[in-house]
């Protein structure tokens, strides 16, 4: 089975006080959040053999927390296709070429870039629409058709309650 786990970043810095979008960093409460979620990731015994994220120092940020947390700080890797604006068939072609080494895999991103390739995925004829809450798990089976099914939403709020002590 091809287990896919997507989240997006955590609360980051306001919107255009950066020249650099890239560079928003994740605010103190998003370092919070992302540490509860992988308290919580923990806590659901998902372990990821591979975890990938977007370019962006947000996602990074996220990304690096949640590792940490769960001992894969080794596991991490820089996936260009989940930086936003990518095309949705160039990283489901890039997940399932990282899931012939096995899986289950975490991919940390962006809106609106996550609900799309979500869409994609568990729709048809790509009329569902998904939008993913900030520091939000998803949990995605992808099928050998290319398409997949919805496993859990599991929303931040419950992450968070998940992940404290």
């Amino acid at each position: 089975m091809r287990e896919l786990y997507l989240m997006r970043h955590g609360q980051a810095g306001v919107r255009g006080s950066y020249e650099d979008d890239r560079l928003r960093p994740l605010t103190e409460e998003g370092r919070k959040r992302s540490l509860l979620a992988g308290r919580a990731l923990k806590r659901l015994e998902i372990k990821p053999r591979l975890i990938f994220t977007s370019p962006l120092v947000r996602t990074h940020q996220t990304a690096e927390i949640v590792a940490n947390e769960l001992g894969l700080s080794q596991q991490l890797k820089t996936l260009d296709s989940l930086a936003i604006g990518s095309d949705p068939g160039d990283l489901l072609r890039d997940l399932i070429e990282a899931f012939e080494e096995g899986g289950p895999i975490l991919a940390v991103g962006h809106e609106p870039d996550l609900g799309l390739f979500i869409s994609s995925l568990i729709s048809a004829d790509g009329s569902a629409r998904m939008r993913v809450k900030k520091g939000a798990l998803i949990h995605l089976r992808l099928l050998q058709s290319g398409e997949a099914t919805l496993r859990a939403l599991i929303p931040p709020r419950i992450l968070d309650q998940l992940g404290a002590d």
